[in-house]
């Protein structure tokens, strides 16, 4: 799954920078689409460890394109609906 994100200024912290909180968001919302399987009720609890490598300097209407990937489907694959 390719997601292309358009910065906005709320997602930038004072310097300029893309906010971790913004980071975090991403990760949490796309890795929620990748694994959600349409009429297959979502009811989990995620334990979300992010590490941050370094800050990416970001301008407003910069466009960043982020991939997600499922590696392993377990649970019965999602409830083999």
């Amino acid at each position: 799954m390719i997601i292309a994100f358009v910065v906005a200024f709320i997602t930038q912290d004072k310097s300029g920078y893309l906010a971790p909180g913004a980071i975090a968001n991403l990760v949490d919302e796309i890795g929620a689409s990748v694994i959600h399987k349409e009429g297959v009720a979502m009811s989990v609890s995620v334990n979300m460890s992010i590490s941050y490598l370094s800050t990416a300097k970001v301008n407003v209407s910069d466009l960043l394109f982020l991939a997600a990937r499922l590696y392993l489907v377990s649970f019965i694959d999602l409830y083999s609906a």
